[in-house]
């Protein structure tokens, strides 16, 4: 737990550090789905989800600290150097959002532009499957004639 303002900065700090390197990421996706690399895009965000999940062992450790802040607000000049610190990740991750609003349309544009082609594809998996022969009969067939 924290003990002290200090122990609330290293953590606030550590999740900006995290914040930041998803901006980064968003920012990476964006490029991908205007290149057209699914799988490049697949990386980042098993990169993305690894920060995210980074951050939330981050914050159920110390969410019992940060429900104190309001209390010591106007108490002393670090914690207003916290409050600092806590704009700053609002500001980042306003960033984030913005860009992954972006990167959801560019995204939503791809799809539009490709959805003819999966619908052929998709179509061709059916007749395919259509006049694909089922599975040869392995064992004898017995036919009863009526008489």
């Amino acid at each position: 737990m924290c003990n002290d303002v200090d122990d609330l900065l290293r953590y606030l700090e550590d999740k900006k550090k995290h914040l930041q390197a998803i901006a980064e990421i968003s920012i990476k996706q964006g490029e991908t789905i205007k290149s057209g690399d699914i799988d490049g895009l697949s990386k980042y965000i098993e990169k993305r989800q690894q920060h995210i999940a980074h951050i939330d062992k981050l914050d159920d450790r110390f969410s019992t600290c940060l429900g104190d802040l309001d209390e010591y607000r106007e108490k002393s000049d670090e914690y207003k150097e916290v409050y600092k610190v806590l704009l700053d990740i609002r500001e980042i991750i306003t960033g984030v959002y913005a860009k992954d609003q972006e990167n959801k349309e560019c995204l939503n544009v791809f799809i539009e532009k490709h959805k003819g082609k999966m619908r052929k594809i998709n179509n061709g998996q059916k007749t395919y499957n259509a006049y694909k022969p089922n599975a040869p009969i392995q064992d004898g067939i017995f036919i009863d004639q009526k008489q």
